[in-house]
Order: C-alpha cells, then sequence, then structure tokens
C-alpha cells in the first residue's frame, strides 16, 4: 500500500469510527413520551428509569442534587422533586400550584436552587389554564420560590416589561433577564421585590439566549434537532439528531454515537428529548 492510499484509508477508517461507533457514557436525562416526561439515568446499555414526571418541567442541575419543577396538565397538579444524584433517587417532595413557565422547545434549566429555596418563574393561569388578572405591577409573570425545608411556597410580581423571563444565577445571585434587551433583574430577599440589578454582575446573555442550538460552525451537528443542544464542560456539544440518535461532537471533529432511542425507549419524542448531565 503506497503512502497516499494509506493516507486516505486511515481517513476513511477515522470518519467511520467517528460517525458509527458507539462509546460508553453515562448521565441523566428527560425523556418525554405519550405527553409525560420522566428523568432517567443512562448507562451505556439503556436507561435506568428514576422518576416519572408530568407534562411539562423545568429543571436545576448541582453537584449531587437534581431539582425539577413539574407538573401534570391532566391531573391539574404540580410538584417540586429533589434527586439525590449519587443513590438516584427521589429524596424530597412538595406539591406546587402555581404553573412553572416554560419554553415551547420544551424543558430548559430555568429552576434555581439558592439558599434554601427554589426559584422559578410562574405564570398567572388558573387552574384550567386560562390568564388570571394582572399582578400589582402589570404583569403576568411572578418570581416563586419553595422552601426546601418547609414546601412553603411564596410569589412576588414581576413588572410587566419583563417579557419572556428565564433565570440563571452568577456568584450566588439570582438572575432574571427576558429574551430582549439587556436588562437584568434580580430578588431582593430583604425588600421582598423584583427588582433591576445594581452592581457589575456579567452575564453573557447571548450564549444564555442560545441554549438548545448548536454550534453553526460544528458541521457534524448540523443535523440536530433544534432545542435538543447541550455544550458540556469541556467545550463539547451532545445533541439528538434527526435520525433519534443522542450524539457528542467534540472540537476536534470526533463524534461519537452515545445513545440510539429507537432502540433504547420506542416511542419517545426526539425533540423533547433534554442532556442535563454527560459523564
Amino acid at each position: 500500500m503506497n503512502i497516499k492510499a494509506s493516507v486516505f484509508f486511515f481517513a476513511a477508517l477515522a470518519a467511520v469510527s467517528a460517525s458509527d461507533s458507539c462509546w460508553s457514557a453515562e448521565g441523566w436525562l428527560l425523556l418525554s413520551k405519550d405527553g409525560r416526561q420522566s428523568l432517567v439515568y443512562a448507562k451505556p446499555n439503556g436507561f435506568q428509569p428514576v422518576v416519572r414526571l408530568g407534562s411539562i418541567s423545568v429543571y436545576a442541575n448541582q453537584e449531587k442534587t437534581l431539582g425539577i419543577l413539574t407538573r401534570d396538565m391532566g391531573l391539574r397538579t404540580g410538584k417540586l422533586l429533589l434527586i439525590d444524584k449519587e443513590l438516584r433517587q427521589v429524596q424530597t417532595t412538595w406539591p406546587v400550584y402555581v404553573y412553572p413557565a416554560t419554553q415551547l422547545i420544551g424543558a430548559t434549566e430555568d429552576l434555581r436552587l439558592i439558599d434554601g429555596f427554589a426559584y422559578f418563574v410562574s405564570v398567572r393561569l388558573d387552574s384550567e389554564g386560562h390568564f388570571t388578572t394582572a399582578n400589582t405591577r402589570g404583569g403576568y409573570f411572578d418570581l416563586s420560590r419553595v422552601s426546601i425545608t418547609s414546601g412553603d411556597v411564596e410569589s412576588y410580581p414581576m413588572p410587566r416589561e419583563i417579557t419572556n423571563p428565564r433565570l440563571t444565577d452568577a456568584d450566588g445571585h439570582l438572575i432574571i433577564y427576558a429574551d430582549q434587551g439587556e436588562q437584568l433583574w434580580t430578588f431582593s430577599d430583604t425588600k421582598k421585590v423584583v427588582e433591576p440589578i445594581a452592581g457589575n454582575i456579567q452575564v453573557d446573555l447571548a450564549k444564555l439566549r442560545e441554549f438548545g442550538n448548536v454550534n453553526p460552525s460544528d458541521k457534524f451537528a448540523a443535523d440536530a434537532i433544534p432545542g435538543t443542544a447541550t455544550a458540556l464542560p469541556d467545550e463539547s456539544e451532545v445533541f439528538v439528531d434527526r435520525s433519534n440518535v443522542i450524539r457528542r461532537s467534540y472540537k476536534t471533529g470526533v463524534q461519537e454515537t452515545l445513545w440510539k432511542l429507537n432502540e433504547l425507549s420506542p416511542g419517545v419524542t426526539p425533540a423533547m428529548t433534554r442532556v442535563i448531565e454527560l459523564h
């Protein structure tokens, strides 16, 4: 075999390996099937069910704990779940009756666990899903929080100018941002009010707003289903492609096939699949 042929052979072999090989991986996934969601722990050979959820959910991922606020639209009930990641089981459950605000693309990381509370954005709907009256600041969104120790729920009105509010945090501070504009808000526990942030807190809003979308320069992720992408700490991306396969793409161009949804969980809705954590 001459040098040119050798180079071509190994390049072709590398391409096959990058696109078809299954790699060992484990992690936390949210799956959706028949209008309901489930939290599973994914292993190389399959999915271990952890807890069945409702129709819509928002989540928080911390080092040892997963928080999930979920609502069952059929039963008209909601709950906050705290999951021990090491034991892979639910440790705390509290009922929650207000509606969590969610995104059309599906479950997002819009729950925050800070200083003994689970914070989320709630929308002013009644049990039938109809809008109620505006809050005292003219808006239809409130900042709600659940005490992790007691389950008590408190809600604080957001001003009407905050459209499609989302949550994140920076340096232990709760951050509220909108789908447009550069204004940031937070919650003052002393004054019990949602207010504009004063001070120099750096938040990359552009990156937050790209949640669920792959890097457009990643040619290997061009076939990703919108909304399913997650950026990992090593700057690789994991996503569901249009053949219903969960893949991981590295900056080096190497791509791994992680799980084939059609084989491991037939009937799931690929566009609603979320990779919360991978290791």
